[in-house]
C-alpha cells in the first residue's frame, strides 16, 4: 500500500531556481514519517480485537489497511509527528557542523 511518487519528473515542472537536492530530502523524510505512522497504526490497529459480528475477512483487512494508509499520510502531511522536522533539523546542524570542521581544517592547513 506504501507509494513513494517518483523524483525522476521534477525537473519538468520546477524552475531554474528550485533546489532538487532539497526538496528530495524534505520528500524523503515526509515519506518516511508517513511509513512511521502506517507502522504505528498496523500496531495499534492488532490490539484491537475482531468485530465479533462480522468477523474479520479480507475486504474488512483491506479496508482497515487503506483507511491506515490515508490516516498516516495525513498525519505525514501535516506534520503532527514531527519526525521530518526533527530530522531535517538534525540534518542541517549535522551540515554546520561538517562545514565548520572542514573550515577549522583549512585554516590549519594555511597555517
Amino acid at each position: 500500500m506504501f507509494y513513494v511518487n517518483p523524483m525522476t519528473q521534477w525537473q519538468r515542472f520546477a524552475g531554474p531556481d528550485v533546489d532538487f537536492e532539497e526538496r528530495k530530502r524534505e520528500v524523503a523524510f515526509r515519506e518516511l514519517e508517513q511509513h512511521f505512522a502506517r507502522q504505528l497504526l498496523a500496531e495499534w490497529r492488532k490490539m484491537v480485537p475482531d468485530d465479533p459480528l462480522f468477523g474479520s475477512d479480507s475486504s474488512t483487512r483491506l479496508q482497515n489497511d487503506m483507511m491506515d494508509e490515508a490516516v498516516a499520510q495525513a498525519w505525514a502531511d501535516s506534520g503532527q509527528l514531527g519526525i521530518a522536522r526533527m530530522l531535517e533539523e538534525q540534518m542541517s546542524l549535522r551540515e554546520e557542523q561538517a562545514r565548520a570542521q572542514l573550515a577549522l581544517e583549512a585554516e590549519k592547513a594555511v597555517k
